[in-house]
Parts: C-alpha cells; sequence; structure tokens
C-alpha cells in the first residue's frame, strides 16, 4: 500500500473535520475517508489519533495538504469526503451485520418445525446473504484501518463483532441448507407436478402475432385455435374446452391477440386428488399461468367443462377491483358462448349482477371493458344514463360487495335506471 496525497479539511477554528487519503493498493487507486460531523464522540477519539499520526509522521509530511474553508478546492474537497465516508457505511456497519446474522439464524432454526413452506427459506437465504456481505466488509475495512493508523481497542473489538457475525451467517447457512433439503424431501406430489410443469414450460413461444402482419379476422382466430390446439401441456379432452371459446373469440374484437395467443400455448391444467385448503375445487395462477383441479374424479364432464372455461377466462380479460361482476361476467360468457346448448334455469348472485349491467350499458359495452380490463369505458357509460352520484356508488357497491343481496341488487338497478336531474361527481 502507497499514500499518494493526504487532504485535510480545516475549519476556521483551525481544527480538522475531514480527511481524505488516496492510496494505491495492487496498483489500484482507492480512497479512505473520514468526516467529524458524521462520527459519534468515541468515534471522534479515534479521528484525533489518526489525525494526530498524520501530521507527526515524516512520511506523510510531504504527501499531506489543508485546505481552509476560503480555499475553492474547499467545497469540492467536502463533497468527497461526504461521498466516500458513505460508501464506507453502505454494508459495513456492525450494527447492520448482527441484525442480519441474528434475522437469519431465526429463521433457519425454523426448519425443525414439520410444516415448512420456501416462503421461510427465501427470507433466510437473502439475510445469510446481506449478514455475510456486511461481516466481511467490516472485517475488511477494520483491518485496512488498523493495517494503515494503527490498532485501537474500538478497533479490536470491532473486529471481534464482525468475526463473531460472520460465523452465525455461516451456521445459519448450514441450516438454511438443511431447512431447504427437509422441505423438497417432505414435498407433496401435486408440490412436485407443479415444479414439474414450472420446470418444463417453454418460455420460447413463436407468437405470430409479434409479426407486422395485417391479419384478417378469420385468420388471427384460426392463430388462437392452433395455440391451444398444439399446446403440449394439455390432454385431448381440455383442449376441445378451451376449443369452445372459439365462438367468444370470433364476436369479441376487442381481445389483446399476442397475450391471449402466449396463455393459451403455455397453459397447463395439472390434476390432483389433494384437497384445497380454501375448499376451492380448481385455481388458476396468472404468475406461471397454470390451472389446478382439486376435485376432477369427482365432478361430471359439464360440471367440469364450466368449471375449467371460468378460470380460463381470466386470460380474456377481467374486472379486478369488481369481483361480483367479474365473477358474473365469466358465468355469463359461458352461457352465451361456450356452452349456450346446455340450458340451466338457475341463476347465480353474480350472473344476475352481470346481466343486469348488461341491460344497463349493453353486452358490446361490458365486453370491451372486460377485455380491456379498463372499468372506465363502463363508467362513461354509466355517467351518460344516470348523472346522479348517488345511485352511481349504489350501483358500483353491489359490483363489488361480497355480502350483497339479490334484493339489493335489484334495487339498485331500479333507481339506476330512472334518471335524475343532478350533478354527477364521481368520488372515489
Amino acid at each position: 500500500m502507497e499514500i499518494e496525497k493526504i487532504s485535510m479539511l480545516v475549519n476556521n477554528e483551525n481544527n480538522v473535520e475531514g480527511i481524505l487519503i488516496k492510496y494505491k493498493n495492487n496498483n489500484r487507486v482507492k480512497y479512505y475517508s473520514e468526516y467529524a460531523g458524521n462520527l459519534s464522540e468515541e468515534d471522534k477519539e479515534d479521528f484525533c489519533i489518526l489525525v494526530t499520526r498524520i501530521l507527526f509522521s515524516s512520511k506523510c509530511n510531504e504527501k499531506t495538504e489543508f485546505v481552509y474553508p476560503n480555499d475553492k478546492k474547499y467545497p469540492c474537497l467536502s463533497d468527497s469526503i461526504l461521498e466516500h465516508s458513505k460508501d464506507d457505511y453502505c454494508f459495513g456497519s456492525p450494527e447492520h451485520a448482527l441484525l442480519m446474522s441474528t434475522l437469519s439464524i431465526g429463521v433457519a432454526s425454523s426448519y425443525i418445525n414439520p410444516v415448512l413452506f420456501l416462503g421461510e427459506i427465501i427470507p433466510g437465504v437473502i439475510a445469510t446473504s446481506v449478514g455475510t456481505i456486511s461481516s466481511l466488509k467490516g472485517i475488511r475495512d477494520t483491518n485496512k484501518r488498523i493495517k494503515h493508523f494503527g490498532k485501537t481497542a474500538r478497533q479490536k473489538f470491532l473486529r471481534n463483532v464482525y468475526a463473531v457475525a460472520l460465523g452465525l451467517n455461516l451456521l445459519s447457512t448450514t441450516a438454511i441448507g438443511a431447512m431447504a433439503g427437509y422441505h423438497e424431501f417432505n414435498k407433496t406430489q401435486l408440490e412436485k407436478d407443479i415444479d414439474d410443469f414450472i420446470a418444463k414450460k417453454d418460455d420460447s413461444i413463436e407468437n405470430p402475432f409479434d409479426l407486422d402482419i395485417d391479419y384478417s379476422n378469420t385468420t388471427r382466430i384460426e392463430l388462437l385455435m392452433t395455440a391451444i390446439t398444439e399446446n403440449p401441456n394439455l390432454n385431448e379432452e381440455d383442449k376441445n374446452i378451451l376449443y369452445s371459446f372459439k365462438k367468444l373469440l370470433q364476436r369479441n374484437p376487442y381481445i389483446d391477440y399476442y397475450q391471449v395467443y402466449e396463455k393459451f400455448a403455455s397453459l397447463g391444467i395439472i390434476y390432483t386428488d389433494e384437497k384445497d385448503k380454501d375448499l376451492s375445487q380448481a385455481t388458476y395462477d396468472i404468475k406461471d399461468n397454470y390451472i389446478i383441479d382439486y376435485e376432477f374424479i369427482n365432478e361430471g364432464d359439464y360440471y367440469h367443462q364450466k368449471e375449467i372455461s371460468e378460470l380460463a377466462m381470466n386470460i380474456i380479460g377481467s374486472f379486478d377491483d369488481y369481483k361480483n361482476l367479474n365473477n358474473g361476467m365469466k358465468e355469463l360468457l359461458i352461457d352465451m358462448y361456450i356452452t349456450p346448448d346446455s340450458y340451466d334455469p338457475f341463476q347465480t348472485r353474480d350472473e344476475i349482477i352481470a346481466r343486469c349491467m348488461e341491460i344497463i350499458v349493453g353486452i358490446d359495452t361490458l365486453l370491451k371493458a372486460y377485455s380491456t380490463r379498463d372499468f372506465g369505458i363502463i363508467e362513461e357509460h354509466l355517467k351518460e344514463i344516470n348523472d346522479s352520484e348517488e345511485d352511481y356508488e349504489g350501483l358500483v357497491k353491489i359490483l363489488k360487495d361480497e355480502s350483497v343481496t339479490t334484493e339489493q341488487i335489484f334495487d339498485a338497478y331500479d333507481k339506476y335506471t330512472q334518471p335524475k336531474n343532478k350533478e354527477f361527481v364521481k368520488t372515489k
């Protein structure tokens, strides 16, 4: 290590308030800095010792410059010292290292719990990684200061703290590894099937809607159908179920063809005889694009078709913030386009809501808002029909309030279809 230059920032009282040392280590230029204004009282003592050693060192005298407030260099040097001081404490504080060590040990120790989730492992890995970096950087920086300027009691103490923190992190690494192994060994068959699907999923799908080609409507629909028929993750029965979306796609010009193709081409359906903790018979994971069917062995063909269709409808569109309308829209579209020949006289509460909205704004407006996932299209249409804020809020309530009754639905519908002369102001 070779010191090239020492710059001391001196205030009007002739006190050294900051130091910037430029040196070479392994032919690389590096900097060390301290700013007294950022130090605790204990650290200021070390700072004073450092200043004294530099001032009384014959080797440092010729390389030391003093910069005062009236010097043009003063602002630049002050900024540089503060900048380098920030770097010194970014990941190296003993408190940070010990905190992460303790956190990683705490998380890792839970591996003895027989109920394990991947969510318990990941925070431990992150904490261990950050804690290890903090500890190693702290040891490095402390050793560097000792090497440059001699050993103080505080520096010896800090080095011991960092060493303990590093040891704790290494211990937690072993524990987290054991935890991960335990979790992998105890995975259910469903968890293994999901992992297998995600691992084998092909993300390099050639999407024809990625090309700059103006397809005819007929060609667009046929291309979407090939995304289903050529999907290697689906069995023939499920391909037939999803192929029944063709009529809906033909009559819906508002869909995002690129996204719909991408989703249909990579969709997976995983069957299991395990029970869902929420008692759902099937669920859809929008991120990894797979459906889990928990009760297939106990379902009739018609119910299975309707259930899979409702979940796959998430590929077409959604009213995310309006759960009742979202569910009702799925049921309405299935009855109209997917299973029009399977008459079911029973209408759920949510389907009643969707049919009321169909009467108010029309199926085309509903379809456009649903497919573009933009409720604002419906809102704009509603304002043209009835300018009553009170009636609007009453109608919106039935679209999302899961405790709403059938009587409240018809009451809100009746009020909304009788316009009043009030200034419409949307309240959020």
